[in-house]
């Protein structure tokens, strides 16, 4: 069982922090459901699921439910009855969600799987006191219920990265597609600058990666001790925040329950009363001083030399690379020879010329060339905030994973998404990219 930061002292900001966060997963979820619609790729395998989509009245009463049961959660009032209620609320909203936009929200199954944690540690400490054994601290069973679900999860992680892609994870292609799908090399913030550093950075972005897989794959560290937990745990948020900064995903929920866990809330709250925690007086953790120093070093230097300690023919090739989040798994129709103000053959820029042209469903493929050297850039129509280097408002458009650095058709790029934006004319640019679509 792990050693707590949280001692002797009584639980209740933990059991609150939790139904809290329950609560914020309930209202987005129910948000979300009060607007969806069944669409072409929702799923219809569980009718009643697909039935919560646009209905607010039914979704919202689920929600209320969600509210209540995580209330008495909080007050300890049949904790594991109203736990598994609210989970149970969550779950259906959840899935229902799932259901009508066929894609899995995964920054709510991490509430679920602390949830599922405190419970069963719940189970166990009711079982104890039925069995008239001693429980030492209340709660302490169910906090390491959850701690210990939660380091299961970025452990997970982990494993998933090294079973799907192996060595390929440690590529900085996979830092550098994400963070230049999500902003504008044009961007002269200074988050940009960072964003435009680490994508141009190929060690940087490798050494980040790497560091990220190290911390997962050892997370039942942050388990071991209060200090350890501690450590570790402002790694866990470091990463949350950086994966923010580059990508724009948030990850409220692990980044809330980690906070939560892994610092002695009680003991600082104490100190900053002037007065001694409640329960029984503990001795002071002599924990492993130099590890707390050594293990951010040794993610840090794991990180650095992963390129060079990887092989050479295994080595991966550096540049600015940006997949296409939107890629389109349907094959391509036949070639067309010109979509809306462009046709092949067509001159772009720097002696880059249109070189064919490629339809698969809305995304559009333009093949550039140039001597021996060729790629293409997809557009895909969009409605939201637009994506990639060479996104325009109401178009996304990223190129293809290339050898090739970004300012060597970053004008090529540009003239093409230009071109297109010239003909829209007043349209919006994704209205025009559809009636040419239609009318291929």
């Amino acid at each position: 069982m792990s050693v707590s930061p949280w001692g002797a002292s009584p639980r209740r900001g933990l059991r609150v922090g939790l139904a809290l966060v329950l609560a914020f997963d309930a209202t987005i979820a129910a948000n979300a459901l009060s607007h969806a619609e069944v669409g072409e790729d929702s799923i219809r395998a569980v009718p009643w699921l697909l039935a919560l989509g646009g209905r607010p009245l039914v979704v919202w009463a689920l929600a209320a439910v969600a509210y209540l049961a995580a209330f008495m959660f909080a007050r300890a009032r049949r904790p594991i009855a109203s736990g598994l209620v609210a989970l149970a609320v969550l779950g259906a909203l959840v899935g229902a969600l799932t259901a009508l936009q066929a894609m899995v929200p995964r920054n709510f199954y991490v509430t679920g799987t602390a949830v599922t944690g405190w419970l069963v540690g719940e189970l166990v400490e009711w079982a104890r006191r039925r069995r008239g054994e001693p429980v030492a601290s209340p709660g302490a069973l169910p906090e390491a219920g959850a701690a210990g679900a939660l380091a299961a999860m970025y452990l997970s992680a982990a494993v998933s990265k090294l079973t799907l892609t192996g060595a390929e994870w440690l590529s900085p292609v996979t830092l550098e597609s994400l963070v230049l799908t999500q902003h504008s090399l044009s961007d002269q913030s200074l988050l940009a600058s960072y964003m435009r550093l680490v994508a141009t950075t190929p060690s940087l972005a490798t050494a980040l990666a790497g560091a990220a897989l190290v911390m997962q794959l050892f997370a039942p560290v942050w388990l071991i001790g209060p200090r350890l937990r501690a450590a570790w745990g402002t790694l866990f948020l470091a990463f949350h925040l950086n994966v923010f900064l580059l990508t724009g995903i948030p990850y409220l929920e692990p980044f809330a329950l980690v906070l939560l866990f892994s610092y002695p809330w009680p003991k600082l709250a104490a100190r900053l009363r002037r007065q001694a925690p409640g329960g029984e007086v503990e001795a002071p953790e002599r924990g492993p001083a130099l590890a707390l120093v050594a293990i951010p070093l040794a993610l840090a230097l794991l990180g650095l030399a992963a390129r060079t300690a990887v092989p050479e023919p295994l080595r991966f090739v550096s540049g600015s690379l940006n997949a296409p989040a939107a890629r389109s798994s349907r094959p391509a129709e036949a070639p067309l020879a010109r979509f809306g103000p462009l046709a092949v053959g067509e001159p772009l820029a720097d002696g880059w010329r249109l070189d064919a042209l490629e339809l698969r469903g809305e995304e559009v493929r333009f093949w550039i060339a140039r001597q021996d050297q060729r790629l293409y850039i997809a557009v895909v129509p969009s409605v939201e905030r637009a994506r990639g280097v060479f996104a325009r408002d109401g178009a996304d458009a990223f190129h293809e994973q290339t050898k090739l650095p970004l300012e060597q058709f970053d004008a090529a790029g540009k003239r093409l998404m230009a071109r297109l934006a010239e003909a829209a004319g007043s349209r919006p640019l994704s209205d025009a990219l559809r009636a040419w679509v239609a009318a291929r």
